[in-house]
């Protein structure tokens, strides 16, 4: 019935259905996608309904909880990479990805903070030729935190993970000018 009077209620309580369906952040997100996709089209196509800031609402729910389940395999390389090194370098992949594709992320901080632990952790970990590379790669991630953070909720372990790094740098330096 697209000439219906109802359109715009129907449109919206099937958006808001498919939002109902979304499940917790660790799960699958198809629904979720599903949920948000619809909810774009409503606000797309009716802006000035009475049900559009409730769609704003949902749907930036909705995208949060994507950016929660992004986050947090990401964080999983990075307690896996502890264990298996090669993986610390799919969690730095992954925190560069969230990083880059959620600008206005509530989670970007945090992915800041664990990208200097897994950069850190590989370079301490790393084969002499690949040290000094990835040292200074973990010390970029740290005044890239405080660069867009500031105030960081983080700073005491950044901190303390920089001065292991710069610690480990100098020992490198004095190492390669004692041969």
């Amino acid at each position: 019935y697209p000439r219906s009077d109802k359109i715009q209620e129907a449109s919206f309580m099937g958006a808001k259905s498919y939002y109902e369906l979304s499940p917790r952040y660790s799960l699958d997100q198809t629904d979720t996608d599903k949920a948000l996709a619809k909810l774009q089209t409503f606000i797309n196509n009716y802006p000035d309904s009475e049900y559009y800031d409730e769609a704003n609402a949902m749907a930036k729910e909705l995208t949060t909880k994507k950016e929660k389940k992004q986050i947090e395999i990401a964080k999983q390389f990075n307690k896996l990479g502890k264990f298996n090194l090669p993986i610390l370098i799919s969690a730095i992949t992954a925190f560069d990805n969230f990083i880059t594709d959620n600008p206005g992320s509530v989670y970007r901080e945090e992915a800041f903070y664990y990208r200097i632990e897994a950069a850190t952790e590989l370079a301490l970990n790393s084969t002499e030729d690949k040290k000094p590379g990835r040292l200074e790669d973990a010390l970029d991630s740290y005044n890239n935190l405080l660069r867009y953070f500031p105030e960081t909720k983080f700073k005491k372990e950044a901190d303390k993970l920089a001065e292991t790094i710069r610690e480990e740098m100098s020992a490198y330096q004095n190492n390669t000018l004692s041969k």
